[in-house]
Formats: C-alpha cells, sequence, structure tokens
C-alpha cells in the first residue's frame, strides 16, 4: 500500500506463506480498481513495479510471488416485518438504505462476512419489526468475475458468517441491482 502511485496502485493485497514451498516463498495477492471503483486484476505494468519496488524491503531468502486475487461477486436479497403503522414502502427504502451502506464499505482479501451485522442493523431501523431472512448468492459471469465460490460450503453452521479464502474478497459489484428487499 505505501508504494508510490507514481508506479501504480494497488487496492487490496494480501501476503501469506506458500506452505506448498520448500524455501521461504511468500504469496502476495493483489487487486486494483477500475474506473469505476469496481475491483480488477492489477495490471501486469503495476505487478512488474511491484516486484521491482518490493524488492528493497524482503528479506534476501525470501522470494515473494505476486498473483492476482480472486474476487467473488455477491448478491444479497433481505426479507423483513415492517412496524404496523409504517408504510411497507418507506420499510422497503429504510432497508435497501441500511444494507447499501453495509456493503459499500470494500471488503479487504479475506476478510469474512458477517451476516449477522446486516441482521442487527436492519433490525435498528424504526420502520422494521424483525428481519426473517438475509439470503446471500455468488454471482458470476457476464458482467461479474468468473471465479468459482460456494456458498454453501463456506457459511458456518449457524447461517451467521460467510467465510472466504485468504486469495479472495467479496464485492457487490452492482449495489443498486444486487441488493434486492421484500416486506412482508
Amino acid at each position: 500500500y505505501r508504494m508510490p502511485s507514481k508506479f501504480g496502485k494497488i487496492k487490496r493485497c494480501n501476503i501469506l506463506q506458500d506452505h506448498d514451498s520448500f524455501k521461504r516463498n511468500l504469496n502476495l495477492y493483489v487487486l486494483g480498481e477500475d474506473e469505476n471503483e469496481h475491483l480488477t486484476p492489477a495490471s501486469m505494468v503495476v505487478k512488474n513495479n511491484l516486484k521491482t519496488w518490493i524488492n528493497q524491503y524482503k528479506m534476501i531468502n525470501d522470494t515473494v510471488d505476486i498473483l492476482d486475487g480472486k474476487i467473488i461477486n455477491l448478491s444479497c436479497t433481505i426479507t423483513v416485518a415492517s412496524e404496523l403503522n409504517v408504510s411497507k414502502y418507506d420499510a422497503l427504502a429504510a432497508t435497501l438504505n441500511e444494507v447499501k451502506a453495509f456493503f459499500s464499505r470494500k471488503f479487504e482479501l479475506g476478510q469474512p462476512l458477517y451476516i449477522v451485522d446486516i441482521y442487527s442493523r436492519v433490525n435498528e431501523l424504526d420502520s422494521v419489526a424483525d428481519v426473517i431472512s438475509v439470503t446471500i448468492r455468488h454471482e458470476a459471469g457476464g458482467l461479474y468475475s468468473d471465479n468459482s465460490f460456494s456458498v454453501e460450503d463456506y457459511i458456518s453452521s449457524d447461517g451467521r458468517i460467510l467465510y472466504i479464502p485468504d486469495d479472495s474478497v467479496f464485492e457487490l459489484k452492482y449495489i443498486d441491482d444486487d441488493i434486492k428487499g421484500v416486506v412482508k
């Protein structure tokens, strides 16, 4: 992150020891950002500049492989019950705004999604009586990344946390389209 911007910009990175290596090999996973502020693989120019820049700081015996991080695109559907004296449209608008605010922050590589935080934030809204369900889905292909990911394989047994591999990052690419709500 401290590399001077004249050499390019790294938006997300995570460094991990390569346990399959016989040497002290480190894997540095990096991602850049496009003009729409969506995560994207870093260009070869940026990765080459990063390799040159990082060589002055690494230990002599260390080897660093610079690899692309994986982008896992998600979508979210939330179902809530509105308070009796509140319009369902107002409850839906407040719910969608709160979920969009939650997902507007960018995740770090390897950072899990705490689904329970969505429940907590939306349940605090005056217009919402209760959150009935939060459904997270993986989006792939077309305008989304082609990385494979199974929500069912990475969700905690109680459904509160969605884990992710350390070389991957969650992203809601089109926040207005990828968040849907239902009010009952």
